[in-house]
């Protein structure tokens, strides 16, 4: 809430639990949200090309067949089952803050480490210069934190 009167100064917000059974505009946008999200998953594509082609099931692909999408439904819940890669998690089509999605790839995913690729004196260097050039240091998220990752700056084949 403070966050959007911040953003918008002359507009008080409301935020509720459950308010588009309260408030007229909120269930007209549910409605509006809910009937957009249907026609872009019927029309999908996927971006990786293993999953474009899959039309076994029915002439629809079995990576879209996941039932209401609600994690409380027997089909999603066999479909985040059936569909989850320990490394890669799942497909483009998942919001990956989504927290079922984000409890299974904490849960079952591989464990990956990056070996930074900076020398310790070029490191070392940067910091300083950040340092001199008041530039902060931005605090990294928990996901990475608890995993170590790192940022890749560079790129080289072997």
């Amino acid at each position: 809430r403070r966050k959007l009167e911040r953003q918008f100064r002359n507009i008080e917000f409301v935020v509720e639990s459950k308010a588009d059974a309260n408030y007229a505009p909120c269930s007209a946008a549910s409605v509006v949200a809910k009937v957009t999200r249907d026609r872009l998953i019927e029309e999908w594509r996927f971006s990786e090309s293993t999953l474009q082609d899959d039309t076994a099931s029915g002439g629809r692909s079995k990576y879209l067949n996941f039932g209401s999408g609600y994690p409380s439904d027997p089909k999603c819940k066999q479909w985040m089952e059936e569909l989850h890669d320990p490394v890669f998690g799942y497909s483009n089509i998942v919001r990956f803050s989504w927290a079922p999605a984000k409890n299974a790839v904490e849960k079952k995913g591989v464990s990956v480490e990056f070996r930074a690729d900076i020398d310790e004196d070029e490191l070392q260097q940067k910091k300083g210069m950040a340092m001199f050039m008041g530039e902060k240091k931005r605090k990294r998220l928990p996901f990475f934190q608890k995993r170590k990752l790192q940022v890749v700056s560079k790129l080289t084949s072997k």
